[in-house]
């Protein structure tokens, strides 16, 4: 039975405030008990460093290193021990809203979450950093020593670890989005595939951040997150034009030629190479808005330039549409159409992102 009582919108603010501060004061306690043990903490993270076959020398470069390390190390620690915390104010803020069948589950989810998390953190201390390690020094030259920045090494290290943690969180996620109606295993088994494109597709966006971060300005890095994260929803979202206009609307068109005596029988091979190809150029060509973003962000592109060439622009996404869909006159349409509106919309993004740098 869900709680009756209704709470003012005011009153939910201040609920989810006082959640908040309790989150933080966890997180604050928790890191100070975590800086009580920094130096046995420090030799465990060192490990896998110090257990190396060839070792690297560990470096401090700045004067503050050591202390933002130690104090990075505890607020992360902090975090971690404050997961159940967090989750149980969470689980107050929301339990008005559920029924008493779902509450009782509550605290073995909480419970499930932060076993999982510390799993994920022991496997990649265990196996992920070690193996990693291990790989990379082993790329070394005879004449280049191995002297690694104390800071950088650690960053790396608490990445993967907490990296690793979130990632293990995926049954709970799954349990949480089944028991609520959202998920069921038929559809997993039917997505397995897509699942394993999605998670390539992340992993590929984040080492290319990693690969140009270094060239990049501090106004400029805190842009990445938000626009990796637009790219793939615009890659999801050309994908999911696809499926749902482009692939029924062509398939339909198609089969609608044929003859009353010639039956329709189509290779499964060709069947899918020509959906494939359809999402995933999709994907592609819906990513016009992001690469509008960073061309105007970096100063290589501006409005008063895009309203200027939109009539060019209308060949070059004939052109594009042509190229990244089957050959046929059904697909080059349906696909051009939603990009010229994109076109537009981007004309605006450009306006917006061309004052921000």
């Amino acid at each position: 039975m869900i709680d009756q009582t209704e709470m003012p919108f005011l009153d939910h603010l201040e609920e989810l405030r006082w959640r908040i501060i309790k989150s933080l004061m966890a997180v604050v306690l928790g890191a100070g008990l975590v800086f009580l043990f920094i130096d046995p903490i420090f030799r465990i993270l060192l490990k896998p460093a110090t257990s190396l076959e060839n070792p690297p020398d560990l470096q401090v470069l700045k004067v503050h290193g050591m202390f933002i390390i130690k104090w990075g190390i505890a607020f992360v620690g902090g975090i971690i021990l404050a997961i159940p915390v967090i989750t149980y104010q969470f689980w107050k803020f929301v339990a008005p809203g559920m029924l008493l069948n779902e509450r009782r589950y509550v605290f073995p989810v909480i419970l499930f979450s932060f076993i999982a998390f510390i799993i994920g953190v022991m496997f990649a201390y265990y196996v992920v950093i070690p193996f990693s390690l291990n790989f990379f020094t082993s790329m070394g030259y005879v004449d280049v020593a191995n002297n690694f920045s104390i800071n950088y090494y650690f960053n790396y290290i608490l990445w993967i670890l907490v990296s690793a943690g979130l990632l293990f969180e995926l049954p709970v996620i799954v349990l949480i989005l089944s028991a609520i109606g959202l998920l069921t295993p038929t559809f997993m088994r039917q997505y397995r595939r897509h699942s394993l494109v999605t998670i390539l597709i992340l992993v590929i966006t984040y080492q290319f951040w990693k690969f140009v971060a270094p060239g990049m300005l501090v106004n400029e890095r805190r842009y990445a997150f938000p626009v990796i994260l637009f790219s793939f929803i615009a890659f999801i979202i050309g994908v999911l034009f696809a499926y749902y206009v482009v692939i029924p609307f062509s398939l339909n068109f198609f089969t609608s030629m044929g003859y009353v005596d010639v039956a329709n029988n189509f290779s499964i091979n060709y069947y899918f190479n020509y959906i494939l190809w359809i999402l995933v150029s999709a994907g592609l060509l819906f990513e016009l808005p992001v690469i509008v973003l960073i061309l105007s962000a970096i100063g290589l592109l501006t409005p008063a330039f895009m309203r200027q060439y939109r009539r060019h622009s209308v060949v070059t996404i004939l052109i594009l549409s042509s190229l990244l869909t089957p050959p046929d006159p059904v697909s080059l349409l349906m696909m051009s159409a939603p990009l010229m509106v994109l076109y537009e919309i981007s004309i605006g993004i450009s306006h917006i992102f061309a004052k921000k740098f």
